[in-house]
């Protein structure tokens, strides 16, 4: 679970990234390279996930609030 939530953490840290973009960097090198890095930590997250089941993902989660 640890891993996934790295995982979790690093997509939550590239949409702030993504979101302090000024419009002007939309589209640019900046913009996309982010993008490709969400699509990364996505495909990443899929190994992770097909192995939690939900009951488990919620324990975790109401444990760390």
């Amino acid at each position: 679970m640890a891993s996934l939530q790295r995982t979790l953490v690093n997509l939550e840290m590239l949409s702030d990234d993504i979101n302090a973009l000024h419009v002007d960097a939309l589209n640019t090198h900046a913009h996309i390279k982010l993008l490709h890095n969400v699509l990364n930590e996505l495909k990443n997250a899929e190994q992770f996930v097909a192995l939690e089941t939900e009951a488990s993902f919620q324990k975790s989660l109401s444990g760390s609030l």
